[in-house]
């Protein structure tokens, strides 16, 4: 587990988003790593693990997913033992959910690191979770801003100005946060950034093409309908949604997210605040 701690800083991309969200969620419980600190390991002790694996085991309530070409019922029945075995001591109660808060002042925040290419995040705040017609529209919005090769970002900043080398935008719904990243080099920072922005403030302004429109739309329903031959992934959608109080049907997600209006997604744009300017690039040259 060190080793893979001490791992990250070798992909500067996840390196430079966890830093981000250390500082962007400072006071929220997401900041925390999920596979913990190197720091933190000298002082975990075996029984402690023992111990909180065992709490986990009793406590915390169990998800089981199956998908396969068999009668449910059947199914239910066949996997029974496995729920019978968890014998849970205590009544689960997940913590309420956290309010979703706005992004007060932008704060812009620098760190150098031994690199090559600098690391761009723009963090934004939308104070719209899973379950929402305000998610759905902002997963529009990500399309027709980033999700896809024929997307602002990648046109406008990558293939036309050529400021960066990746870019594309990336939604967290159950926080109501969502990123647009790039791989530049550092001296085009400034540049890179203002553009990324004005590609967001063109949706706010209306700015959305019947290309784009369609090319979004088709975009998502080829990746919508691929997620149709995936359980897995499906099984991982479904388990977000519930632990944000909020019920997944595929088939009415997709009905909703290819339904979703110009006006509805000009309006979801309108509602990101810009939370966090975070740049992790190369250390300067003694």
């Amino acid at each position: 587990h060190e080793r893979y701690l001490r791992s990250l800083i070798d992909d500067k991309r996840s390196y430079a988003f966890e830093s981000l969200m250390r500082q962007v969620c400072s006071e929220e419980d997401y900041r925390f790593y999920e596979y913990g600190y190197e720091e933190d390991l000298a002082a975990i002790e075996s029984q402690h693990l023992l111990d909180s694996l065992k709490q986990a085991r009793d406590e915390s309530e169990v998800h089981l997913y199956f998908s396969g070409d068999i009668d449910s019922a059947e199914a239910k029945a066949a996997l029974a033992p496995l729920i019978a075995v968890h014998d849970q001591k205590a009544e689960f109660k997940l913590n309420d959910l956290s309010d979703l808060r706005g992004a007060g002042e932008p704060t812009e925040v620098i760190e150098e690191l031994d690199m090559q290419q600098a690391q761009l995040f723009l963090a934004y705040r939308s104070k719209a979770r899973y379950g929402s017609a305000r998610s759905v529209a902002l997963s529009a919005v990500s399309g027709i801003l980033g999700s896809f090769s024929h997307s602002k970002l990648f046109i406008n900043v990558r293939e036309e100005a050529k400021l960066c080398y990746s870019v594309g935008t990336e939604l967290n719904r159950s926080h109501g946060l969502m990123f647009m990243s790039a791989g530049i080099e550092a001296e085009k920072f400034e540049l890179a950034r203002d553009l990324m922005k004005e590609q967001l403030d063109q949706i706010c302004r209306g700015e959305i093409t019947d290309d784009e429109l369609e090319a979004t739309r088709k975009a998502f329903a080829n990746r919508l309908e691929m997620l149709e031959d995936s359980p897995a992934t499906l099984m991982e959608i479904d388990l977000s949604w519930r632990l944000s109080n909020a019920s997944y049907n595929h088939e009415e997600y997709s009905k909703q997210l290819l339904a979703v209006s110009k006006e509805e997604m000009i309006e979801a744009a309108r509602s990101l605040e810009l939370d966090m300017t975070y740049l992790l690039r190369p250390k300067a040259e003694a």
